[in-house]
C-alpha cells in the first residue's frame, strides 16, 4: 500500500512538472448517480454487510495538458447505502472518499472520448441509523484503491461525462465498544453522470 501511495505522489509530481512546461488545462467536475454494493458488502451471508443499492455524489478537479492523453484527477465522493429490507434494520452505511487518480484518454476522433482511470485514496466508512445505538456506531478511516472506465462528450467549454468505478476499501481491523475484530473489505460500484466545466 505504501508503494501505491508513493507511486501516486510521483505521478502527481510528473503532472506538475509537465504543466509547468506547457499550458495546463483545469476542469471542474460535479456529478452523481447510482451506487451498487459488491461482494460481501451487499451480501446477507455470514460476514456480509447487507447493504442495498444507494446513491453517490462527486466533485473533483482534473488537470492535464492539451494533446496529452494522461491527466491527473483529484476528487471527493459521498456514497450512501441503506440496509436491505431482509435485515429489518433501519440503518445506513456512508462512505466518504478522497482519491488521487491517473486518467488515460483513449485516442478517438470526434466529440466522444472514452477514458480509463485508476488511483488510490482515503475513505471513511460509517454505520449509523435509527436502529443503531450511539455506542454501536462504527466510523473507520481506511486506505483504498479504485479503477474504472468512462466516456466524455465534449460540448465546447462544457462536457458531459459518465463513468463506472470499482472502489475497494481495505477495512481490515475495526473497533467497536473497545473490541477489535477483522471485517471484509468494502467494495462498491458507483455509476456517475455529470458535468465537466473547462473542456
Amino acid at each position: 500500500m505504501k508503494g501505491m501511495i508513493k507511486a501516486a505522489v510521483a505521478l502527481a509530481a510528473v503532472g506538475v512538472i509537465a504543466a509547468s512546461d506547457a499550458q495546463a488545462q483545469m476542469n471542474l467536475m460535479v456529478g452523481g448517480g447510482l451506487s451498487m454494493p459488491s461482494g460481501s458488502f451487499g451480501s446477507l451471508e455470514d460476514g456480509g454487510y447487507g447493504a442495498a443499492n444507494g446513491f453517490n455524489a462527486l466533485a473533483g478537479v482534473q488537470l492535464g495538458v492539451p494533446m496529452m492523453p494522461l491527466k491527473l484527477r483529484v476528487d471527493g465522493s459521498y456514497n450512501r447505502f441503506s440496509m436491505q429490507e431482509e435485515t429489518g434494520t433501519e440503518a445506513n452505511y456512508q462512505v466518504l472518499g478522497a482519491t488521487a487518480n491517473a486518467v488515460f484518454a483513449l485516442p478517438t476522433p470526434g466529440m466522444v472520448q472514452p477514458y480509463l482511470l485508476a488511483g488510490v485514496g482515503v475513505y471513511n466508512a460509517k454505520l449509523s441509523g435509527d436502529d443503531v445505538l450511539a455506542a454501536e456506531e462504527v466510523s473507520e478511516t481506511k486506505l483504498g484503491i479504485n479503477g474504472g472506465v468512462g466516456v466524455n462528450l465534449s460540448l465546447g467549454g462544457l462536457s458531459l461525462f459518465g463513468e463506472a468505478r470499482m472502489h475497494n476499501v481495505f477495512m481490515g481491523e475495526v473497533t467497536q465498544d473497545d473490541v477489535a475484530f477483522e471485517v471484509d473489505d468494502i467494495r462498491m460500484i458507483p455509476v456517475t453522470v455529470g458535468l465537466r466545466i473547462g473542456g
